[in-house]
C-alpha cells in the first residue's frame, strides 16, 4: 500500500467522522462526562482506532471488512454514550439524525463524484470522494447545525422526569429482574 493511499484512507476516515461527531456532541455540549480537554484527547484516539480499521480493512476480505465497519460502529457509539451524561433515549434520538444525515451526504458526494470524477467514483475511500464529501458537508452541515442550535439543543434541556442510567438503574435490574423489559423501554423514554 502506497503513502498516497494510506493518506487517502486517513481523510475519508476523518471526514466521514469528526463533523458528524461533532453534530452529535453539540447539543449536550455541557453534560459531558468528562473535560473538554479530556474529551478531545478520547476524539483523537478514537480517529487513530478509526483510521487505522479503515487501512486495516482495505486489505483483508470482504467478511472481515464487515466485522471492521461494526467494530468501528461500535467504537464510537460506545464513545458517544460513555462521553456524555443524559438519558439513552435523548442520545439515541440525536445519534439517529445523524446518521440519516450522514447516510445522505454519502449519497450526494457519491453522487457529485460520479459526475465530476467518473473513474474515481467505482473505487472506495478515493481522494475523489473525500473531496466531494467535503464539498456536500461545507454546502448542508451549517444549515444542520442551525437546526441543531434552534432544536434539537433545546430539546437535550428538557427535564423528561427519567432517571439517568447509572448504578442506580442496574440496581433496579437486578432487584426486579422479572421486569427486564420494562426497565429497557424506561431507558428508551425521554
Amino acid at each position: 500500500m502506497t503513502s498516497f493511499r494510506m493518506f487517502e484512507i486517513i481523510l475519508y476516515s476523518m471526514v466521514s467522522l469528526l463533523p458528524y461527531l461533532g453534530l452529535a456532541l453539540y447539543p449536550f455540549e455541557d453534560k459531558f462526562r468528562m473535560s473538554k480537554i479530556k474529551l478531545s484527547g478520547c476524539i483523537v484516539i478514537l480517529t487513530v482506532i478509526q483510521s487505522a480499521l479503515g487501512i486495516y480493512a482495505t486489505m483483508c476480505s470482504q467478511e472481515q471488512k464487515a466485522l471492521f465497519s461494526l467494530l468501528s460502529t461500535v467504537c464510537y457509539g460506545g464513545f458517544y454514550f460513555l462521553a456524555i451524561k443524559e438519558n439513552v433515549g435523548k442520545l439515541v434520538f440525536v445519534l439517529l439524525i445523524v446518521s440519516n444525515f450522514a447516510n445522505f451526504v454519502v449519497m450526494c458526494a457519491k453522487c457529485v463524484e460520479g459526475h465530476i470524477f467518473p473513474q474515481l467514483a467505482v473505487e472506495n475511500n478515493k481522494w475523489s470522494f473525500s473531496l466531494c464529501t467535503m464539498i456536500v458537508q461545507l454546502i448542508f452541515i451549517p444549515l444542520l447545525f442551525l437546526y441543531f442550535k434552534k432544536y434539537i439543543k433545546g430539546m437535550a434541556h428538557i427535564d423528561t422526569g427519567y432517571r439517568l442510567y447509572g448504578e442506580k438503574d442496574l440496581e433496579i435490574f437486578v432487584d426486579n429482574s422479572g421486569n427486564f423489559l420494562s426497565v429497557l423501554v424506561s431507558w428508551a423514554l425521554f
